[in-house]
């Protein structure tokens, strides 16, 4: 009943805004200009130069909105976004367009990857209300702080239609729509499931592997039939899984999935390194941003796969993977950067991977070029060759020195004519995956990862933990999360464990202890309990996306850490928080995949493999 009245209430608000009658009411415009230029963000520096009034998310922001009864306007989006560039030069640089967000609205840039937490509240709204969501994410926000209504990337006069709409409503009926929002927003707050016996793995297995049948593509390998993501969380438990359970059919899904995701267009062949993700099933065509928390975490997959395998290609991907990190996104004040982006320096998606049909001939020598088409390309004359992209074959031609060598000159030709913006932000959680990818690295070759890793956990030390807590990134900008938390704190542990540095366990078990103290509450998580909106609701269980579920972590960390006293005393709650989420992981198994692992790994009996 609850779910039916929180669908007519969402759906009795976006009927509220879409169909609405343009208004002549005119709003007094607010002071100030754009506040961004100069950003430490370089997302939000991107928009510095727009003739929209920007201001940075923040108190200020909504103490502007309460007083001057206006919306917020709020677009959340990151630096190596495709169609975040897209939006801003057909929207946020038109004279109309600023105009009207300028007079009538409080217009506000989020970079996504500085207040995770923020965003992930926006997008579960749009997702809810417009059945998907991804960025740029722009979510209409009332003066209190509820969202009103929101949507993905629009063209230019779809997007000035919806906010005259918007406006125009507002102006009319502003009492009743904030009352809606509000009515919204409480009714978002999913119901926790009473506790109950600890979920079982007999239970829970078998609907994981009922899910994973459902949506496994035994074809290509991966999830889905349309785009392909890596869903590394989840890749990597369900290898956990196949060696707890002995699963063959399971084996067989993963060796496939790895070699198409290591010899397809998700990997770029030239230059090293992962892909976000690919527009077709197939794993050839790429969307061209690189993320650090991408390749972190395959780096780490690969490595354990090829331990677990043994399957020494495996290894060779992940070592390839680690030099890309260390090559191409190294800061030179320590840590590694966010992305690389989609676009190259003109604005081009893809243009610095792209290649035209006679460009292999101009970069190369003749023989080298021949080499690589043979190795890498359907070759059409009237087609684009393009590494990881069709008519690109495969990769997985046998590696020989004459193949390395035209490689690497074809690598250092792109790098010398082409130019591929950086975001150059050092984010807490994410370099806590590299140190466990550099871990991996130190345990399978000690003498080429163990300064690279020791130089990360320094830079962590050092420059991300205060004296009371994690943060989000060097200098104090945006919001740390229960993520940030505990991926440093995994990301130490197991650096300590490969390096045979035992200090580690106390960074790691202070962490731990901030985390419990900051982002536990009632029983649950909460990501991030000071995002300004009102209504943040705790968790019992956090799913796996595209980090793995902070949850899952925290548990495995308690359970790595139960010698420690002051660690060992939430052990207790934290299973009655596993059994309260226990109706979560049997109705969504695939998204509670690492909670599953570390139940059914808790369960084997001792010295079970």
């Amino acid at each position: 009943m609850g779910s039916a009245i929180h669908a007519r209430t969402l759906t009795r608000l976006w009927l509220k805004i879409a169909p609405a009658a343009l208004c002549a009411a005119v709003l007094t415009a607010p002071a100030g200009g754009n506040e961004l230029r100069g950003n430490r963000s370089p997302y939000l520096a991107m928009h510095g130069d727009d003739p929209v009034a920007w201001r940075a998310w923040g108190s200020p922001s909504l103490e502007e909105a309460r007083k001057s009864g206006r919306l917020l306007f709020v677009t959340s989006g990151y630096f190596s976004c495709y169609w975040c560039h897209v939006m801003q030069r057909e929207s946020f640089v038109d004279a109309e367009v600023a105009a009207l967000l300028n007079r009538d609205f409080v217009p506000v840039v989020v970079d996504r990857e500085l207040h995770p937490a923020l965003d992930a509240r926006l997008i579960e709204f749009v997702e809810r209300t417009r059945g998907a969501a991804g960025w740029p994410l722009n979510v209409l926000i009332t003066p209190q702080g509820y969202p009103l209504v929101g949507v993905t990337y629009l063209p230019r006069d779809a997007f000035l239609q919806l906010l005259q709409n918007v406006r125009a409503r507002w102006i009319e009926e502003a009492d009743e729509l904030a009352a809606l929002a509000s009515q919204a927003a409480s009714q978002m707050r999913r119901p926790r499931a009473a506790s109950g016996p600890d979920p079982a793995a007999d239970k829970l297995l078998p609907a994981l592997r009922q899910q994973f049948e459902l949506l496994a593509d035994e074809l290509n390998g991966g999830f889905g039939e349309q785009n392909k993501f890596p869903m590394t969380p989840q890749l990597l438990a369900l290898l956990d899984l196949a060696v707890a359970t002995g699963d063959p059919a399971l084996r067989e899904f993963l060796a496939l999935t790895l070699e198409r995701m290591a010899y397809r267009g998700l990997n770029d062949v030239v230059g090293g390194g992962f892909f976000r993700y690919t527009v077709d099933p197939g794993w050839r065509e790429p969307h061209f941003e690189k993320m650090l928390y991408d390749n972190a975490q395959l780096a780490t997959l690969y490595f354990r796969a090829a331990r677990v395998m043994r399957d020494d290609r495996w290894a060779e991907v992940a070592v390839r993977t680690l030099d890309f990190m260390l090559a191409e996104m190294a800061h030179p004040q320590g840590g590694l950067i966010a992305a690389l982006s989609s676009v190259d320096g003109h604005g081009e998606e893809g243009g610095f991977y792209l290649w035209e049909a006679d460009e292999l001939g101009r970069a190369l020598n003749e023989s080298d070029a021949a080499l690589l088409r043979a190795a890498w390309f359907w070759y059409e004359p009237q087609a684009t060759p393009v590494p990881g992209r069709l008519p690109m074959a495969d990769s997985s031609a046998p590696p020989s020195p004459a193949l390395e060598q035209a490689r690497a000159r074809l690598a250092r030709y792109r790098a010398q004519t082409r130019e591929l913006p950086r975001d150059g932000k050092r984010l807490a959680a994410w370099n806590g995956l590299a140190l466990s990818a550099l871990a991996e690295g130190v345990r399978h070759d000690r003498g080429r990862y163990l300064k690279p890793a020791t130089a990360l956990r320094d830079f962590i030390v050092a420059t991300l933990l205060t004296g009371e807590g994690v943060l989000r990134e060097p200098g104090g900008a945006g919001q740390a999360t229960l993520e940030d938390y505990v991926l440093v704190a995994r990301g130490l542990l197991d650096f300590g464990e490969a390096a045979g540095s035992p200090d580690e366990r106390d960074h790691a078990a202070r962490i731990v202890g901030w985390a419990w103290q900051r982002y536990h509450a009632d029983g649950g998580w909460v990501a991030a309990p000071d995002s300004l909106l009102p209504g943040a609701a705790s968790e019992p269980l956090l799913s796996d996306a595209e980090l793995p579920s902070a949850s899952a972590t925290m548990a495995a960390l308690l359970g790595r850490l139960s010698d420690v006293p002051a660690i060992a005393r939430w052990r207790a709650p934290m299973r009655e928080m596993l059994r309260a989420g226990g109706a979560t992981m049997l109705r969504a198994p695939l998204w509670s995949a690492s909670h599953i692992a570390l139940l059914v790994s808790e369960a084997e009996p001792p010295g079970a493999q």
